[in-house]
């Protein structure tokens, strides 16, 4: 019932071959039914957030907005985030961690329109959490509705991964500040 599937076969069909990109910790291994629950409760609380249906131009400008939020502590702005990315038509959930899972975030597709960011808070600080946000957004800007790519450990990277986290890090440090800074040599 919690997975809303009727056999085991069902639950394969659903959620063993679900096409997700997640970053967890590389560390640990995850265990797969641990993750699925994790997923499916994500879900559930994402088909209860009224979205607009998916603009990617909007969701670009919700993405600006978040933004300049960052300096904020997270528990102050995060309606005000998860708002922001509704009228673009990506649900923003915060699911905690379960054990075994040592997941961060996920960024899928939960039809062609509407997208979901899930965060665990894992790290419980506000640069990772930001970070996985930016990241999974990248995700969402980037790559194929079907794109399956999963942060398995740092020996597997792809490059969705090498250009999801280069987007997280631009629109948390844009490379023209970067610059600026290091010219500065302050640093």
């Amino acid at each position: 019932r919690f997975f809303g599937v009727g056999t085991p076969t069902g639950w394969e069909a659903r959620f063993g071959r679900m096409q997700v990109a997640y970053r967890r910790s590389p560390a640990f291994a995850a265990v797969p039914e641990a993750v699925a629950a994790w997923l499916r409760l994500g879900e559930r609380e994402a088909e209860a957030i009224a979205c607009e249906r998916f603009d990617k131009r909007r969701f670009t400008l919700a993405l600006s907005k978040v933004r300049r939020m960052t300096s904020r502590n997270f528990g102050d702005v995060c309606e005000s985030a998860r708002a922001e990315c509704a009228a673009a038509g990506v649900a923003l959930v915060f699911v905690r961690e379960l054990p075994k899972t040592h997941l961060s975030g996920v960024a899928r597709w939960l039809g062609k329109d509407k997208a979901l960011i899930q965060l665990s808070a894992r790290y419980r600080s506000d640069d990772h959490l930001w970070f996985t946000f930016f990241h999974e957004a990248g995700h969402i800007l980037l790559h194929g509705k079907k794109t399956i790519f999963i942060d398995v450990d740092r020996s597997d990277r792809n490059e969705l991964e090498d250009e999801a986290n280069r987007f997280a890090r631009d629109q948390l440090i844009p490379p023209a500040a970067f610059a600026k800074f290091q010219a500065s040599g302050i640093y």
